[in-house]
């Protein structure tokens, strides 16, 4: 009996640098498959990595900030595969313009838990799934 080992796939936020460029890097030297998120596309590191590995980086535009950014991505994503192992949701929002304060509302906590839900509850093509992700056999 063969024991064909099935690629895992991942979807990775904030890939363009940091942690996420680091996770990603290390998803890819383990032959996982992975979906980055790009924001910066002149940060030149995440098409340098696409360059070491290819077939297994696709660089995928995305602004956690922008609900329709987040749907885009998801459907470019669910148009390759039809399945996600596992989401890095990384990205995190800089806010440089004005001095944020703790007691004030805070947009972080909105953009990390709805970019995740949007990435992969809306492009599900029927009722009967909670998400694009395959949960290994639960149902």
């Amino acid at each position: 009996m063969s024991h064909e080992r099935i690629q895992e796939t991942a979807f990775v936020t904030g890939a363009d640098r940091g942690l996420g460029l680091a996770f990603c890097s290390g998803l890819l030297e383990r032959n996982w498959r992975v979906f980055a998120g790009q924001f910066l596309p002149a940060w030149h590191k995440l098409s340098e990595l696409a360059g070491q590995y290819p077939g297994l980086l696709d660089i995928v535009s995305l602004d956690v900030t922008s609900i329709e950014s987040a749907q885009s991505a998801a459907q470019a994503v669910a148009s390759q595969v039809d399945h996600i192992d596992m989401l890095i949701n990384n990205a995190g929002v800089n806010t440089q313009t004005k001095e944020r304060k703790i007691s004030e509302p805070d947009l972080l906590p909105e953009v990390s838990a709805q970019a995740g839900i949007e990435l992969f509850i809306n492009p599900l093509p029927d009722e009967d799934h909670l998400s694009m992700l395959d949960w290994q056999g639960e149902e």
